[in-house]
């Protein structure tokens, strides 16, 4: 049997084996056809239409929908009853205030930039955290007095603004912006902050004569891209004579100054590429025709960058090959001239050898000439 007392359609159960389903039905009752003691519903209170249910309410006495942990059972209808809530929702840290609900961390942000100091303290706030303040921890603000500075880093000075910088640095409370003279990554050391040329120090050696070859007279200097002329930062000698760039080597040779074809017995001499009048063996052939005229060309400039001028101080009536080798032997450079009048220039393109020491050699008919040039950047 079903009793639905005060008609609301919930229901509370009788057992109605022993009696008679008429009298409850002259009653107003309700009855369940299919079973007569089963509970559709559970009427709390069948005395009122407008309570059935029993539910756990929470007190939301500001009525913003957060609930404090004050609760109970009650008995009701479609909703709770004022300043309390259904379900519990979140902790109401202020019940008598609906703007504020949550209990919340947070730290001072008294310039407004987004940027917090260390000082916290936990709120009870709404939506947002009051002014000056941020509810989430953002950096380290090292100046919360200005809006344009935030940060604390370690800068470099860089008076010359080379991006070079001193090995000098300190911290620095910036915003988006380093400071003029300072550089916030360490480059360097610069060994000259005072001119932007400067900045590497470096281990030179002297090579006065510009041939590659140098003295074991080492020193630092303070240099930018470029090496100051008559320097060389690779030690490469040393040189037996650092004022001509055609000598640097000092051998034991075999030399036939009076060009008579017999070397004398030999002795340490300062030369560069070894040829007439110096050689490596002793020799003695009085057959070869003696060298009448081992210098008739002007060679310039030396050292050399892109072009070699070479000019006939006599006149050449014969065929003449101009060659260039490097210290292998190799020719890179090759020339044939028919003929000569005095004081005639011929230009060779040296733009695309490598620095170094090479021999210009000059062969009219049984004649060899021989000299030394250097190429450099």
């Amino acid at each position: 049997m079903i009793i639905d007392k005060d008609g609301d359609g919930h229901f509370i159960s009788v057992n109605v084996a022993s009696k008679k389903q008429s009298d409850f039905k002259s009653k107003g009752y309700v009855l369940d056809n299919s079973n007569g003691s089963t509970i559709l519903a559970y009427d709390c209170d069948d005395t009122d239409p407008t309570k059935w249910r029993n539910v756990l309410i929470y007190r939301d006495e500001d009525r913003d929908g957060w609930t404090t942990t004050e609760r109970k059972w009650e008995c009701i209808g479609l909703s709770a009853p004022d300043q309390w809530r259904e379900g519990y929702k979140g902790f109401d840290c202020d019940d008598k205030d609906l703007t504020k609900w949550r209990n919340v961390l947070i730290y001072r942000d008294e310039d407004r930039d987004g940027w917090t100091t260390t000082e916290r303290k936990w709120e009870c706030i709404g939506l947002s955290a009051p002014d000056q303040w941020r509810e989430g921890y953002k950096g380290f603000d090292c100046d919360d007095d200005s809006s344009t500075i935030w940060r604390k880093v370690l800068l470099y000075r860089d008076l010359d603004e080379d991006t070079y910088t001193t090995t000098y640095r300190k911290y620095h409370c910036i915003g988006s912006e380093i400071p003029a003279g300072w550089r916030e990554n360490f480059k360097g050391p610069d060994c000259d902050d005072d001119s932007s040329a400067i900045w590497r120090k470096i281990l030179l050696y002297p090579d006065e004569d510009g041939d590659g070859y140098t003295l074991n007279y080492p020193k630092w200097d303070c240099i930018g891209n470029t090496i100051n002329p008559g320097w060389s930062p690779i030690f490469k000698g040393p040189d037996c004579n650092d004022t001509a760039a055609d000598k640097w080597q000092r051998r034991w040779v075999y030399s036939d100054i009076d060009n008579d074809g017999c070397t004398n017995r030999g002795s340490y001499e300062c030369v560069g590429v070894i040829a007439h009048p110096y050689y490596l063996t002793p020799h003695c052939n009085p057959l070869v025709p003696p060298i009448t005229n081992p210098m008739s060309i002007e060679v310039y400039p030396n050292p050399v960058q892109d072009r070699l001028n070479i000019t006939s101080k006599l006149a050449w009536e014969s065929n003449s090959e101009i060659k260039i080798m490097d210290n292998y032997g190799r020719v890179v450079k090759a020339l044939n001239v028919p003929s000569a009048v005095k004081g005639q220039t011929f230009t060779i393109n040296t733009s695309d050898l490598k620095p170094g020491i090479y021999q210009l050699t000059i062969r009219r008919g049984e004649l060899i000439e021989s000299k030394t040039i250097a190429v450099k950047l």
